[in-house]
């Protein structure tokens, strides 16, 4: 449970971070003339995630399904096509989380270049002023 929830809430702030600093950002560091370019590829690769992560999470669940012990004799299944417990996502939250993670550093680090360049510019029309 601890897994989810701390992948959930690196999810929700890489999401956050994303759309609250696109747009800025993009204007900063490519012009305006590049925003549109940017934002297809940042929305062709918001689109391509979910497939290609889903490909690579089933991957890992279909792992943690070989595994499972055998459906008892008397079950409704005749086999575990439906994997139970903490192993079946362990292994796809850890890989999410390290993802996300990645994505939050990115963003800061970001954020922090682009506050860097906004003092340099207050401090640049102070100075002209």
């Amino acid at each position: 449970m601890a897994a989810l929830v701390v992948s959930s809430c690196l999810i929700g702030a890489t999401y956050g971070a994303t759309g609250a600093l696109f747009a800025s950002m993009t204007r900063d560091f490519f012009g305006e003339t590049y925003y549109g370019t940017n934002c297809g590829m940042v929305m062709v690769l918001n689109g391509a995630n979910p497939f290609i992560a889903n490909q690579i999470y089933g991957v890992f669940y279909d792992r943690a399904v070989q595994k499972m012990p055998p459906a008892p004799a008397d079950s409704v299944h005749q086999d575990h096509m439906t994997c139970l417990g903490q192993a079946c996502y362990d292994s796809s939250f850890k890989i999410a989380s390290l993802l996300q993670l990645l994505c939050i550093v990115s963003a800061g680090l970001l954020f922090w270049a682009h506050m860097k360049k906004g003092r340099k510019l207050i401090r640049q029309n102070d100075l002209m002023a």
